[in-house]
């Protein structure tokens, strides 16, 4: 995902632009390195560097931590790294680790005046595969652990990505497994469109297109103010194919089928994030 997002912030973020991005990336072993060092080998606004974390940390301005979550102990265990990690912005992208928990290993509080004085923003976001690009819908959890000016260098950095919500932390879970499902439901239904296209006669390459263009032009409608009813309606006229298709589904009870996908993705995040 780290690499997801450099891409992403390197297409939106132009050289030219009044706002400067220099980014390093940094990774534990010499294979991540190489296929870093041969992604980014023809630009100069990313530095490559293994085991480098402390100096990568201390001349930064936004740090992100991209490790598995049960590595975030042995991470901040190296010498030096959370005095390095102070005054900055820290966006966790750790999946199931709230802000809270970032926040002891990183021995900050919430900075409400419970405890001791905040010395850094920490923010929690889950972003999805599109930040390559830039077509990312980013989740950002709205807490205490960041103050305003953290939250904005936050929103505007996922927004060079796509489409970015803060949520309440409570709701990043089954959040996460709602955008988990859509993308499986994506993927199941490209796959079985295309193969029957091509069944029928349809050059794949052909229905490939059509297929990802009608999907995004369907949730393009419903990301402004058309909702599935008034879609719906749109689109049923009498005879029409596409209320003849939405009847079928439902003889193959593909609603339940597609409810019960989200509901279990839900069930099954909460149990991650609980465990």
């Amino acid at each position: 995902m780290g690499t997801a997002i450099l891409q992403g912030l390197l297409t939106r973020v132009k050289p030219e632009d009044q706002t400067e991005i220099k980014c390093t990336a940094c990774v534990r072993s010499k294979e991540s390195l190489s296929r870093l060092q041969k992604i980014f080998e023809n630009e100069n606004r990313v530095e490559p560097n293994s085991g480098h974390f402390v100096e990568a940390a201390n001349n930064a301005d936004v740090v992100f931590l991209g490790v598995p979550p049960t590595e975030l102990g042995a991470l901040l265990d190296e010498p030096g790294l959370i005095g390095a990690l102070q005054n900055k912005v820290v966006i966790s992208l750790l999946a199931g680790i709230s802000c809270e928990r970032v926040a002891t290993a990183l021995k900050v509080d919430s900075g409400d005046g419970a405890g001791k004085q905040e010395t850094c923003h920490i923010l929690r976001v889950i972003p999805s595969i599109g930040a390559k690009a830039n077509d990312s819908v980013s989740l950002i959890a709205d807490t205490t652990f960041a103050g305003e000016d953290g939250k904005q260098i936050c929103r505007w950095l996922f927004e060079q990505l796509g489409t970015a919500m803060f949520l309440a932390e409570t709701l990043m879970d089954d959040a996460t497994a709602a955008g988990a499902a859509c993308h499986a439901l994506t993927i199941v239904a490209t796959d079985a469109i295309v193969d029957t296209c091509v069944a029928e006669g349809m050059p794949r390459a052909a229905a490939m297109q059509l297929a990802a263009s009608s999907l995004r032009s369907s949730a393009g409608l419903l990301a402004t103010s058309m909702t599935p009813e008034s879609l719906k309606e749109a689109m049923s006229v009498p005879s029409g194919i596409t209320i003849n298709a939405l009847l079928q589904l439902d003889r193959a009870n593909t609603r339940a089928a597609i409810s019960d996908a989200t509901r279990h993705a839900i069930h099954y995040t909460r149990k991650m994030a609980s465990s």
